[in-house]
């Protein structure tokens, strides 16, 4: 097996620490304080395989430059306090994270139902 073969493999067997590694370094970067740790991250991604609020299934493989996709998972404050902790946070799809911005949990649910009232669904 050649170099690439095994960074190939090794990203596969380890996709979700990755994904917790990164996350958790761009949320530092962006100025959160990050309480909850890589690893609960991993085990919260392996068990989080669709978004919560619209079902699509979650991509946590390479993007292979492409950048967020709608479907890449997110990190997201079920609060939106500044402190992220391992009981303040959920895995959400970039494009439901996008659209809930700054809102609870509870602010967004009761966006969607104001969506659908307004649309007469």
């Amino acid at each position: 097996m050649n170099r690439a073969e095994h960074d190939m493999k090794y990203n596969q067997e380890h996709r979700f620490l990755i994904w917790a590694k990164g996350t958790i370094r761009r949320h530092v970067h962006n100025g959160y304080f990050v309480i909850v740790k890589a690893g609960h991250l991993a085990e919260l991604a392996e068990h989080s395989s669709h978004c919560p609020y619209c079902g699509v299934e979650l991509w946590y493989g390479p993007k292979n430059g492409a950048g967020s996709q709608p479907n890449s998972p997110t990190l997201d404050r079920v609060n939106n306090e500044h402190v992220m902790t391992p009981a303040n946070v959920e895995i959400v799809c970039h494009r439901c994270v996008s659209t809930k911005r700054d809102r609870t949990r509870a602010q967004f649910v009761e966006y969607c139902r104001g969506v659908l009232e307004r649309m007469g669904i």
